[in-house]
This record gives C-alpha cells, structure tokens and sequence, in this order.
C-alpha cells in the first residue's frame, strides 16, 4: 500500500509589538511640576517612567500622564530626561523613548546691605549678583534719577526730595526669562 505523508498543523499567535512615543522635548519654570500631556503608546501592556536623575518625584509613574517634581539633582543641571518604558505581551519585549524637559530658572538677585552716600555726588550702585532675568528695571522711593535704570550697576543721583527726606529705598525688579512670572 502507498505511504502516507505525514501531516500536523499548529496555531501561530502573531503578538503586536508595543510602539511608544514619550512626547515632545519641553520646559518647566523652576517652581513647578511637569505633567506629561502628550505621551502615547500601542500595545503596550504595563508602563513605567524614569528620570535619569533619579533625584525627583513622580505620582502616577504606571501611567502615561504622570506628574513629576524635579529633584535637587534636576535644579542643579537645569534640565531632566524623562523615560517612558511600555511592556508588551509575551514574548515581546519592552520598548523605552524619552523626552527631555529643560527648567528655565528663577531671576536671582543679590543687592546687597544698606550703604549710605553723600549727598551732593552720584551714588554708583554696585550689586552683587542678578542671573537668569530677561530684563531689569530699577525704580526709587524718591525723587533722584538713574544714569540707565535697566542695567544691573546704574548711577542713582539724588533729587531734591530725596536730599530733604535722607533716606530712600532703591529696588531692583528682575524679570524671569521667558514665559515664567516675575519675581522680585
């Protein structure tokens, strides 16, 4: 009699790979936390976010929008990188992307102690630091004028209010680099 051939099938399940997408580079003023708003992913099973600091915090890190509060380590560099990691079904692996947000920093500004001056002389002004302003504005209590009120070591001289008075208070208004709010 003829042989047969042989014959068996099998079932092949053909698992979608996750895709994974972390979001668009972006910023944060320094005072806030970051709410991811724009990751996605596809058959994904599970995430996970990491910052490569390590220094910060997230609420909700299993999900896509989690919220993150930069850490010391982040303040310091000036940026974070956040890593979304999307787990998909057996047998595939895991698939990672990341988005890194840069923190635009808080004007700082030094002037230093009261210092007293001569009435009939220009006074100098001589501050100690300003870092991180988009602009400076120097405003008084008096009457006197500024040589140039938008730099950081103007000329202040006294008029004749301020001569009459003997003390006025001189302030330096900072503000923040583009688009956070003004401090002082």
């Amino acid at each position: 009699s003829p042989q047969l051939d042989a014959q068996e099938t099998f079932r092949l399940t053909i698992t979608p790979q996750p895709t994974v997408d972390a979001g668009a580079d972006d910023f944060l003023c320094e005072d806030e936390s970051y709410t991811v708003s724009d990751a996605t992913e596809t058959n994904g099973i599970s995430y996970s976010w990491s910052s490569n600091s390590g220094s910060g915090i997230f609420i909700n890190a299993d999900t896509l929008n989690p919220i993150y509060t930069p850490g010391s380590v982040d303040l310091s560099n000036g940026f974070f990188i956040l890593t979304l990691t999307v787990s998909g079904d057996t047998p595939c692996t895991e698939v990672t992307d990341e988005k890194r947000v840069d923190i635009i920093l808080n004007p700082v500004l030094e002037v230093g102690p009261d210092q007293t001056t001569c009435a009939d002389t220009p006074f100098l002004i001589s501050i100690l630091n300003a870092q991180n302003y988009s602009s400076l504005q120097w405003t008084t209590s008096g009457d006197g004028t500024f040589d140039n009120p938008t730099i950081e070591n103007p000329s202040y001289t006294p008029g004749s209010l301020d001569l009459i008075n003997g003390n006025i208070i001189l302030t330096l208004t900072a503000d923040p680099l583009a688009p956070c709010t003004d401090a002082i």
